[in-house]
């Protein structure tokens, strides 16, 4: 009787990245098992919800401890619980981690330096195939850029226009492409673990 019992996941982020919840939903959702082995979480054994910050804390008094919780972001309730996390993935500005029943997975504010950003895009291909480098290049992305530089530098350094596009479109862009890749590596190598703990 208790075997279909699935494992309730509350997904708890606020509304600027409600895509990376709903695209790990997604993959909970999927029957992606081959032949005997689990991808990610075991098809059909995880019930998950998504939760803003307002839901989460209207519904406080109601969770009990053996409810799993993954918070996704760095709003208010996300850095209270990463306090007490131990991050078991923490590459290229990506972290998750976990303490009990209490998840947190995040990317952070700084924008990756180029050389990093390439090693980024080669690590990332392992998690998923279709991922590819952005079309940003870090020194033609604004193509008036380089002009107006000009005006203030002899010399134009690609250093000075990618310190430039850092608040960019660009910084919005990697920011997406790390979101994706750290829903992705989450999946695939710590949410099981996470939920059976």
């Amino acid at each position: 009787m208790f075997e279909n019992q699935k494992t309730e996941l509350m997904i708890v982020c606020d509304e600027k990245l409600m895509e990376y919840a709903n695209y790990l939903m997604a993959l909970i959702g999927q029957n992606d098992d081959v032949e005997g082995k689990t991808v990610g979480t075991k098809d059909g054994t995880v019930s998950a919800a998504i939760y803003t910050p307002k839901n989460y804390k209207d519904t406080l008094p109601k969770i009990t401890s053996n409810t799993h919780i993954l918070f996704i972001g760095s709003f208010k309730e996300a850095k209270e619980q990463g306090k007490n996390v131990n991050f078991s993935f923490n590459k290229y500005g990506m972290k998750y981690g976990w303490l009990g029943k209490r998840a947190v997975m995040y990317v952070e504010d700084d924008m990756l330096k180029k050389d990093e950003y390439d090693k980024f895009i080669q690590f990332s291909k392992s998690y998923q195939k279709e991922f590819e480098a952005t079309t940003v290049n870090f020194v033609n992305s604004l193509p008036n850029a380089a002009k107006w530089v000009g005006v203030f530098l002899p010399v134009v350094y690609p250093a000075a226009i990618y310190g430039l596009i850092s608040g960019s479109k660009a910084h919005k862009k990697i920011k997406d492409q790390q979101y994706r890749c750290l829903t992705m590596a989450l999946y695939l190598d710590g949410l099981q673990k996470f939920l059976e703990g």
